[in-house]
């Protein structure tokens, strides 16, 4: 097939389905009708070019937002990035502890799909056709074999961490089971002597989409504070981090969590500028006694 043909065949099949979204916008058979929209691209793909199928199903998938949205809400807080307010899973009992180099390959499949790919669809245009290698590049490449023997070696004492949260295995066994999450901090110094800052990076705290609401990422970053209390008490008083503007779940989770605005930067991703919120908390630093 040439390329006339694809760009043919691509327009065709755009302009069905927003011929049929504008018939049946606002009911329940237009978010069918855009679901099937990507399923039949995704079947196409093979004869159609790369960028033309990306192209495709970022448009499709822009009107399957804005379905959402007209549906019930903000098509942001809706997407996969988030858990609805309104709809709080159960709670589970999950079990936080020490990551260590066995658990390389699971957070790192975890870090690839929730973390990497859940950025890149929650944005629009040329950011959304964005290449996944570029992605990392803005979020951070994260080697977890060499962060995990860095920890390993610290005895999880150093400067980089990084906490698990994992379910039982089948024989019962805490934390041996199926990976849920994991947060990465780090400790870290800036500026002279005689004014020096001493805080936590919250590098990424991170869990898997069927376990957002749980109550997984309440484990995890209040075993990132305890953490911190009993060992870093100065850093404990001021942990920072970077959130994308368009991550809302997370985002308000944060401010609940008593982080506050900072600063912003962006990261440029195809011909769009990203935005992330620089986002701190300070609190009075724990004396012992």
């Amino acid at each position: 097939m040439n390329s006339k043909q694809v760009t043919s065949g691509t327009r065709t099949l755009i302009g069905v389905s927003a011929a049929v979204v504008s018939v049946a916008r606002g009911s329940f058979a237009s978010l069918v009708l855009c679901s099937l929209g990507l399923v039949a691209i995704d079947l196409c793909l093979p004869l159609l070019s790369r960028t033309a199928g990306d192209f495709a199903k970022v448009v499709l998938r822009d009107w399957f937002q804005l379905e959402v949205a007209g549906a019930g809400g903000d098509a942001s807080v809706k997407s996969i990035a988030s858990v609805p307010a309104s709809a709080p899973l159960p709670a589970q009992d999950f079990v936080v502890c020490q990551a260590t180099p066995r658990d390389a390959a699971a957070l790192t499949d975890l870090y690839e799909r929730d973390y990497v790919t859940c950025h890149r669809n929650m944005h629009r245009g040329s950011a959304a056709c964005a290449s996944l290698d570029d992605w990392r590049n803005a979020l951070g490449r994260m080697d977890f074999e060499e962060v995990l023997c860095e920890v390993f070696a610290n005895k999880g004492t150093g400067d980089v961490r990084i906490l698990k949260c994992a379910e039982e295995d089948a024989a019962g066994t805490p934390g041996r089971g199926r990976l849920v999450g994991y947060v990465l901090y780090e400790l870290r110094e800036r500026g002279p002597k005689t004014r020096r800052q001493r805080f936590c990076e919250l590098v990424n705290i991170v869990v898997s989409a069927e376990h957002r609401g749980c109550g997984a990422g309440k484990k995890l970053f209040e075993a990132l504070c305890a953490d911190l209390a009993s060992s870093a008490a100065v850093q404990a008083a001021d942990i920072r981090l970077f959130v994308a503007e368009r991550n809302a779940g997370p985002l308000a989770w944060y401010r609940r969590l008593g982080f506050e605005n900072a600063g912003w930067q962006s990261e440029q991703l195809g011909s769009a500028e990203v935005k992330f919120l620089r986002m701190a908390r300070k609190t009075a630093p724990h004396v012992s006694r």
